[in-house]
């Protein structure tokens, strides 16, 4: 449990000592917080390539606060920029004092590109735009995942960018 407490990241190094009182142990946990923010921003990049010649990329960047609360809760914002370009903000709020259970209310906006072939010739592109929000139940599975369950509602709506409008055929089997 130490280790796992320790894991969260609050913490300065947890020490304990053992206190001998007549017929009784009792351990004594020392934890002080973390001396420097427990902010955390990350970059990355996304390169895709295809073998026909064509190539995009993907500026990723994720700002995330931890221990807003006595209860463990955290803020995420992730921001992508390039192909795909997209904001999703998510409050994440454990319910429980062993961490395992949560709720995680989120909203997002995202813009992707698609490009309609047939027969190996590009006939349109299409810009995909999609905004609303979720609310996920979830449960943490130890250290290496989750299990969630959620309601997301959201609009979506298509713009032809590039070529003829196709129809509504090819825009329900991009939603699908």
């Amino acid at each position: 449990d130490l280790t796992d407490l320790y894991g969260l990241g609050y913490f300065e190094p947890i020490t304990f000592d053992l206190i001998r009182r007549r017929e009784q142990t009792d351990l004594l946990v020392k934890v002080r917080p973390r001396r420097v923010g427990l902010d955390t921003l990350r970059f990355g990049l996304d390169l895709e390539n295809e073998l026909k010649g064509g190539a995009s990329f993907t500026l990723k960047t994720r700002y995330q606060k931890f221990a807003l609360n006595r209860s463990g809760a955290e803020w995420r914002n992730d921001l992508e920029l390039g192909k795909r370009t997209g904001l999703r903000t998510e409050f994440y709020q454990p319910f429980d004092r062993r961490l395992r259970y949560f709720v995680a209310p989120s909203l997002f906006y995202a813009q992707d590109n698609r490009t309609i072939t047939e027969d190996g010739q590009a006939l349109s592109e299409l810009r995909i735009t999609r905004w609303g929000g979720r609310v996920d139940l979830g449960r943490n599975l130890a250290r290496w995942g989750q299990l969630r369950l959620g309601l997301v509602r959201g609009v979506q709506d298509t713009d032809v960018r590039v070529g003829a409008a196709m129809g509504y055929r090819i825009i329900a089997e991009l939603a699908g």
